[in-house]
């Protein structure tokens, strides 16, 4: 819990000298509860150990996979678009010279609606395995500071 208070102190930091903005107290409070039991879940070793498979959207829509890969010094970003008949229609991967998994997870999410637009894709269903970025996006949870000026290009 420690180190996700001090987290937590630092963004705020971070916020109030880069952005000039601080935080609501209560804002960073539900931050830092959820993420504390996003990390709690994770240690329980709850998860179930299933078979995931990719599922085709039903036509005319399309779908979007992106993921992020984090290594030492850098990460990488990708996104998959496929249609309703399994076909890729569009695959791409970026470098990404910093290792923070949300500032890479957030580009790639980017990326693929990047795709979306370039290609005028309307009927689009995004997947992402961040779930602190598709809280964000869905609105139920603050956007992490080191995320968000990736995401305000969203």
């Amino acid at each position: 819990m420690a180190a996700v208070v001090i987290e937590a102190i630092w963004m705020e930091r971070n916020s109030i000298v880069h952005r000039g903005v601080p935080n609501h107290l209560e804002t960073i409070i539900r931050s830092t509860r959820i993420t504390f039991s996003n990390y709690m879940h994770a240690l329980s070793g709850n998860q179930s150990a299933r078979q995931t498979r990719w599922e085709p959207p039903m036509a005319p829509w399309i779908k979007i996979n992106m993921d992020a890969t984090i290594r030492a010094e850098e990460a990488a970003e990708t996104a998959v678009v496929r249609d309703d008949q399994r076909v890729i229609l569009s695959l791409t991967a970026t470098p990404f010279p910093h290792p923070k998994p949300v500032m890479a997870e957030a580009t790639a999410m980017l990326l693929g609606l990047q795709h979306a637009r370039d290609y005028a894709w309307s009927s689009v269903i995004i997947k992402s395995d961040c779930l602190n970025l598709v809280n964000c996006w869905n609105g139920s949870a603050e956007v992490p500071w080191s995320a968000a000026h990736i995401l305000q290009r969203i």
